[in-house]
């Protein structure tokens, strides 16, 4: 019996810049699938372990990013060792870091990409609209530095589906 995209798990690696509508797809994509799915997101576990230590993204990110790194890993071990469906949900710009996630999936997963790229203007404001609503900063040298290292995903790294979102 040959494994489909209906039955063979998935994994989606979510790729683009803070701010480029990443999680929020995820949200969205999850609540209308018939299908379950590991969420692996270093931003989710930082958001958590700040919430429980009492303080916010921005000030609790350089305490908490290896912590959250750790629970991401073992996270995604445990899912692909029980053959769950997982979304990969962080900024993953280069080719090198995805091939790192694709180098640690077991063979009989469907492997998918999704790439967000919008405008400079957009990005900026999305940035702007959500520190004013969470208080999650990133300095803009930071963002420009992640843009220069963008390069879109193909095929030719190994995945079976890639699909760009504008």
């Amino acid at each position: 019996m040959s494994l489909d995209a209906t039955t063979q798990p998935t994994l989606i690696v979510l790729i683009g810049l803070p701010a480029s509508g990443k999680s929020t797809y995820r949200d969205a994509f999850v609540a209308k699938s018939d299908k379950e799915f590991e969420i692996i997101s270093s931003d989710d576990e930082i958001e958590r372990l700040c919430l429980d230590a009492g303080t916010t993204y921005s000030e609790g990110f350089d305490r908490f990013i290896g912590k959250a790194t750790g629970i991401i890993k073992q996270k995604f071990r445990e899912a692909v060792n029980n053959g769950k469906n997982v979304i990969w949900d962080q900024t993953n710009l280069t080719g090198k870091k995805r091939r790192g996630i694709l180098n640690k999936l077991p063979t009989g997963y469907r492997r998918e990409a999704v790439s967000f790229e919008v405008t400079l203007e957009e990005l900026n404001a999305r940035l702007t609209k959500r520190e004013a609503e969470t208080g999650k900063h990133i300095p803009d040298f930071i963002v420009k530095k992640m843009a220069n290292s963008y390069v879109p995903p193909t095929k030719g790294e190994g995945f079976d589906k890639v699909t760009i979102v504008k």
